[in-house]
């Protein structure tokens, strides 16, 4: 699970190296809702329910509530997620950055109905 996690956002990183650049402005919504799909039942099929973390001074689960970030890593767990920290550098694409959060936000509100359902 991790390392499909891994591939898929690193796969988004690494598209603003690439020459198509396409992928960044023709619907990228979709394609990257179907990574998402699969990333999270290939993850539920694991029974690995942890949320995507950031890796900032202080962590924190994109899309879910900040104040909850312990309780929610106490029960689903944490998959601190390399190249969301606090350090920005010029060299990095914002639009990739957007898109890595956006995906973040998404995977942790359905993974955490998907741990909190499995929990019960």
């Amino acid at each position: 699970m991790k390392s499909t996690i891994t591939l898929s956002l690193i796969s988004l990183v690494f598209v603003a190296g690439c020459q198509h650049q396409p992928q960044l402005t023709e619907s990228p919504d979709a394609d990257a809702n179907i990574n998402l799909q699969q990333d999270i039942t290939d993850a539920v099929d694991k029974k690995d329910f942890r949320l995507l973390s950031t890796s900032t001074r202080l962590p924190q689960f994109p899309g879910l509530d900040h104040s909850l970030y312990q309780e929610h890593k106490a029960l689903c767990g944490a998959n601190y997620i390399s190249g969301t920290g606090d350090l920005k550098r010029r060299t990095d694409d914002p639009r990739i950055r957007e898109q890595l959060m956006r995906y973040m936000k998404q995977y942790n509100v359905q993974m955490l109905a998907k741990c909190v359902e499995q929990k019960r």
